[in-house]
């Protein structure tokens, strides 16, 4: 025992020993270790306040379409130029500057914070760009493609499903975001709800645009493009050579042949009225239901209730020969001579991010979607229908079947935008250059022939601002001093 008891107390002792020995060097490394994190509490205090000096920038910009074109033209925002500093945030305090952009829709935010405890300083600045239409197919119900639909080169946005079938299941663009579920891709709102590629469920789909829908009538009144069609489907009121190539519209006493009169209203042959190709608004009233067959405009199209559209589609670069006129008159859909030397075929400006859509697809293979280079690449420029022509209507299909899902030719049915207050049907050809955006539910026919190709710079009469980000970066903070 006496032995046992004389070997313990010595290895006692050593241990008190390295104990006190390292003791110094233990309290050190705590004392920094939680100097380090008090230092790096306090950078994300500085770097939290930014960001919330950024947010408030944000919905200042947005709060109305007022004050974005304010900041878009250069003026500065009292209160919004490092000229007053914010304390409403515990913990710091924060300051915002808010500018024009690079382009006429872009706003440059900088949001500065600082903590109050070691005066640290982050900065953030974030671009935004107004863009109110943000998509080639937008609903606030659901989306149901179907059949030989094909939209390039700008994402679905829905608030509810998006259903794919008779084909378009099969189709892998473009992207397709839903505040609901996108089928039969997802079938339940439990995450993973996204590929990260080509399709996401439950996603925080950006707000919608509210159109001004008081100066879009009150356009479309004054170019005579207001509620047009007949009451009948047994006369519609088709523009020919006899009536000046105008169809009749804001009509009134004539209920047979008067569209104003009707809750619904029938529209043959719209591509042969003389303002096709005027850019005009054409706007019909909420309650009635519109029945399109055989168009071509370039404008928009603005239907408050509900749209069918049946028939040919007729815009195209024709020009002056035998009637056939591309700057107002009447000519017959699928008969206009074109030429090398006239206008040609239909040419279209890609948006820049347009292979971005493709990403499920893209390979360094060209032609693999309307406009490829090859991988993450796209032109500038589309020539829709893809082929030379000689006579109108006279293509083969390599590209309109291999890249575009459908022969377009060279024709469209609307150079513009399209909104629908109520429900859209398409079982014709129906091509859009432009976009599309519905109140209701989209249905397309699985016999029908459309598609849409996405013009993101589409400028349009809006009640709000819908910022979409650009860019977001942490900078070096400025060295304007604070107030």
């Amino acid at each position: 025992m006496k032995k046992r008891n004389g070997f313990i107390l010595p290895l006692l002792i050593a241990v008190i020993l390295v104990f006190l020995i390292a003791a110094p060097s233990l309290i050190h490394w705590i004392t920094t270790d939680t100097t380090q994190t008090i230092r790096e509490q306090r950078k994300s205090i500085a770097f939290n306040l930014a960001q919330a000096a950024v947010e408030r920038g944000y919905w200042k910009v947005k709060s109305s379409t007022s004050t974005f074109e304010s900041v878009s033209m250069g003026q500065v925002l009292p209160g919004y130029n490092f000229d007053v500093t914010y304390n409403d945030i515990p913990g710091g305090s924060y300051r915002i500057k808010v500018s024009s952009g690079s382009t006429p829709k872009e706003v440059v935010i900088i949001g500065e914070g600082r903590d109050n405890s070691t005066k640290e300083v982050r900065a953030i600045m974030a671009v935004y760009e107004n863009r109110t239409i943000n998509g080639a197919m937008l609903s606030g119900s659901r989306i149901n493609p179907s059949g030989n639909t094909t939209i390039h080169w700008g994402p679905i946005l829905s608030w509810g499903e998006i259903n794919l079938s008779n084909g378009a299941e099969n189709v892998y663009y473009p992207r397709k975001f839903s505040r609901d579920l996108v089928k039969p891709r997802d079938y339940s709102l439990n995450p993973p709800n996204t590929d990260n590629v080509e399709w996401w469920s439950a996603y925080d789909v950006p707000e919608l645009p509210q159109f001004d829908f008081v100066a879009i009538r009150s356009s479309a009144a004054a170019n005579g493009t207001l509620n047009c069609g007949s009451g009948l489907p047994s006369s519609p009121l088709i523009p020919d050579s006899l009536n000046n190539y105008t169809m009749v519209c804001n009509c009134s006493g004539n209920k047979k042949k008067c569209c104003a009169d009707q809750n619904s209203c029938y529209v043959g042959n719209i591509y042969a009225d003389r303002r096709y190709n005027q850019g005009l608004f054409w706007y019909w009233d909420s309650g009635k239901d519109v029945y399109l067959s055989t168009t071509g405009v370039k404008g928009s199209f603005f239907v408050r209730g509900n749209l069918r559209v049946d028939g040919d589609d007729c815009y195209g670069p024709w020009y002056k020969v035998n009637g056939y006129d591309p700057y107002g008159g009447y000519h017959e859909c699928g008969q206009g001579l074109s030429s090398e030397e006239g206008p040609g075929a239909l040419f279209v400006d890609v948006p820049k991010t347009a292979y971005l859509e493709y990403k499920k697809i893209d390979t360094s293979a060209a032609n693999e979607y309307p406009g490829d280079l090859g991988l993450s690449s796209s032109s500038l420029v589309y020539q829709i229908g893809a082929c030379n022509k000689t006579y109108y209507y006279q293509c083969g299909y390599n590209c309109e079947q291999a890249c575009e899902r459908g022969a377009t030719g060279d024709d469209l049915g609307l150079y513009g935008f399209l909104y629908v207050g109520g429900k859209l049907d398409i079982y014709g050809a129906f091509d859009i250059y432009g976009a599309v955006w519905v109140v209701g539910d989209i249905n397309t026919g699985a016999g029908n022939n459309a598609s849409i190709f996405f013009n993101e710079n589409l400028d349009l009469p809006t009640l709000n601002v819908v910022l979409i980000k650009k860019s977001w970066d942490e900078i070096k903070p400025s060295s304007t001093p604070w107030s």
